[in-house]
C-alpha cells in the first residue's frame, strides 16, 4: 500500500507524506488534516474492491490533498455557520461540494486511470455503504449517479486547479466572512438602546406575519408514531400534502401537539431528525436535509447510553423558543412552550396563574426554561420523551 500512494503521489505532483488508514467508524473514504493529510478507508474497501478498483479511490483522496480542500471546506464551514439563516449559502454550498468532487474525478482521469474501473469502485462503495447504513452521508449521496454518468460520458473538461487559484477562492471566502461581521458590528452600533414596552399581549410571539398555512392550528399526540404520519396530520391542518423525506419517512417520532401553529409543531418534528423545512410567499412548505446531519445523528446515538439526559431532552424536544409575554398567566406560556417543543409539560393548577414577563427569540428550550422559571421560583424535570414536569422546590 505504501508503494501505491508514494507513486500516485508522484504521478498526481502531491509533494507531502500522506499516510493511510483503516478504520472501522467510517463508511466512505475521507482525508483528515492538511499539513499532515491522512486518508481513512473503511474496512469494506480492502475487501469488495480489487487492486485496480482500490488505486483510482486513492487518487481521489490524493486529488483532494493536491487542492487542499480540506482548508477550503473548513472556511466554507465556517460561512455557512454564520450565514446559515440565508437558504442561498446552503444551495451555494452545495454546488460547491458537487464541483469540489468532479474536480478530483478529472484529476483521477487526467493521471490515466480506467474510467469504467473507476466508476464501479464508486458504484461498489455506495452500495457497502447503503447495505450498512441507515442515513445515507451526503457527500456520496444524491450526487453519486451524476458523477457516475459524468465519468462514463466524458463530459467536462479536465480542470487544472492550480495553487493560487485555490488561495483565491480561500481569500474570497474569508472575505465574504469578514464583510458579513462588519456589517454586523455596524448594526449593532446603529442599533438604539431598546426600552421596555408598557404592555405585551401575552398571546403575541414572534412569526404572527407569516402565510396563513403557518398560522394553521394543530392538535394531536404521538409516541413512537412514524415521522410521515406526523407530517402527515400537521399537512392535513395547513391544507396541504406534506411527505417526508424518504431518509427519514419511517423515523420514529414522539410529540404532543396542543393547538400548536403549524409553524411550530414543524420545526418541533423536523429537528428531532436533523432536518429542517421552509416555505414560500404563499406557505407552500418544502423540506430539506441538514448538510451535516449524519454526524448529529451519529453522536446522538452514541450518547444514548453514556447520558441518559441528553436522550430524554433530545425526545422531549431541543427546538429553539421564540415567545413574548407581559404579566402572562404561566400555564399560558409554558402551553406554547410545550407546542414549540412539541412536548407536554405538566404544571400544577395552583402554580398555572402565576403572573410572569418573558422575551425570548430562538432561544434554546432547555435555557428558557431555566430562565423563566428561576424568576418564580420553579424548576423542572424531564419525566419521559415528551414529558417535562414543572415542580416548586
Amino acid at each position: 500500500m505504501g508503494v501505491t500512494v508514494g507513486l500516485l503521489s508522484k504521478r498526481l505532483g502531491v509533494t507531502r507524506v500522506v499516510r493511510v488508514f483503516q478504520s472501522l467508524a467510517i463508511e466512505s473514504p475521507v482525508v483528515i488534516g492538511w499539513l499532515k493529510p491522512v486518508i481513512l478507508l473503511p474496512a469494506s474497501a480492502f475487501t469488495g474492491l480489487s487492486a485496480e478498483q482500490l488505486e483510482t479511490i486513492l487518487a481521489h483522496e490524493l486529488a483532494h490533498v493536491r487542492r487542499c480542500d480540506y482548508a477550503v471546506n473548513l472556511l466554507q464551514s465556517v460561512a455557512e455557520t454564520l450565514l446559515f439563516f440565508h437558504p442561498a449559502i446552503w444551495w451555494i454550498s452545495s454546488v460547491i461540494r458537487d464541483e469540489r468532487e468532479n474536480c478530483c474525478d478529472d484529476i483521477v482521469l487526467a493521471a490515466g486511470e480506467d474510467k469504467i474501473t473507476y466508476a464501479e469502485a464508486l458504484a461498489t462503495l455506495e452500495h457497502q455503504r447503503r447495505v450498512s447504513a441507515t442515513f445515507a452521508l451526503a457527500a456520496a449521496g444524491g450526487s453519486l449517479s451524476g458523477r457516475i454518468q459524468r465519468i462514463l460520458a466524458g463530459s467536462g473538461p479536465v480542470i487544472s486547479i492550480s495553487r493560487p487559484a485555490a488561495a483565491m477562492a480561500g481569500a474570497l471566502m474569508l472575505a465574504l466572512i469578514a464583510t458579513v461581521a462588519v456589517q454586523a458590528a455596524l448594526l449593532g452600533q446603529m442599533k438604539s438602546p431598546r426600552k421596555p414596552q408598557a404592555l405585551v399581549n401575552p398571546a403575541l410571539q414572534y412569526g404572527d406575519d407569516l402565510p396563513a398555512p403557518l398560522l394553521a392550528r394543530v392538535t394531536g399526540e404521538w409516541n413512537r408514531a412514524p415521522l410521515r404520519e406526523v407530517l402527515a396530520a400537521i399537512g392535513d391542518a395547513a391544507g396541504q400534502k406534506l411527505d417526508a423525506p424518504p431518509e427519514v419517512a419511517d423515523s420514529p417520532v414522539t410529540c404532543v401537539f396542543d393547538n400548536a401553529r403549524v409553524c411550530d409543531a414543524l420545526t418541533a418534528a423536523t429537528e428531532r431528525q436533523r432536518f429542517g423545512w421552509r416555505c414560500d410567499d404563499v406557505g407552500k412548505i418544502t423540506f430539506y436535509l441538514w448538510a451535516n446531519r449524519s454526524e448529529h445523528l451519529a453522536w446522538r446515538h452514541s450518547s444514548r447510553a453514556s447520558n441518559p439526559l441528553a436522550k430524554e431532552w433530545f425526545d422531549a424536544g431541543f427546538s429553539n423558543v421564540s415567545y413574548r409575554a407581559k404579566q402572562g398567566a404561566l400555564g399560558d406560556v409554558m402551553r406554547e412552550f410545550g407546542n414549540q417543543m412539541g412536548a407536554r409539560i405538566a404544571l400544577p393548577s395552583d402554580l398555572k396563574n402565576i403572573q410572569v414577563s418573558c422575551d425570548f427569540h430562538s432561544v434554546v428550550a432547555r435555557e428558557a426554561l431555566s430562565s423563566l422559571l428561576a424568576t418564580v421560583g420553579l424548576d423542572y424535570r424531564i419525566k419521559g420523551q415528551a414529558e417535562i414536569e414543572i415542580f416548586r422546590p
